[in-house]
Formats: structure tokens, C-alpha cells, sequence
């Protein structure tokens, strides 16, 4: 099993951690709850800057954790470089 942090898992575990349920993540984001659902269980592709930007801002992290969504939404390759 792969337990390497993917996007997906890190801002699952941030809105986990700090006791938000997906539809108030979404409310905040400006997205349907629908679209976040999707986004955490991996059944979408890459996302928009936008999108990030509004997750990151919802989840209130701090400027280190907003790198890190940034560095994790990275292609891989161009983490690897």
C-alpha cells in the first residue's frame, strides 16, 4: 500500500482534523458539496489554481501548509526535477 501524502489526503486530513464537514469546506470554498466529495475521494483530475486557492482559504491554512497543497498538486515530474 502507497502511503506516500497526495493532495487529496492532505486537505482530507486538514478538514478532518479540524472538525469541518464537507459541506461547510464547500460552503466556504464556494463549491457544491458534491464537487468537494469528489475531490477527496480522488475522482477528478488536477485542479484549478482557483479551486485550490478557495480549499486552502476555507481550511484556513497557514502560509507553509498552502506551499505544501501547491507543492502536492505539482505534476510529478516536476516534483522529481
Amino acid at each position: 500500500m502507497d502511503t506516500a501524502e497526495t493532495l487529496v489526503s492532505f486537505l482530507s486530513e486538514r478538514r478532518t482534523e479540524m472538525g469541518l464537514a464537507q459541506t461547510e469546506v464547500a460552503r466556504l470554498a464556494k463549491i457544491t458539496p458534491s464537487y468537494l466529495s469528489r475531490i477527496e475521494h480522488d475522482e477528478r483530475g488536477g485542479l484549478s489554481a482557483e479551486v485550490l486557492a478557495a480549499l486552502c482559504g476555507a481550511l484556513g491554512l497557514s502560509p507553509e501548509e498552502h506551499g505544501r497543497a501547491l507543492e502536492l498538486a505539482a505534476p510529478v515530474e516536476a516534483r522529481a526535477a
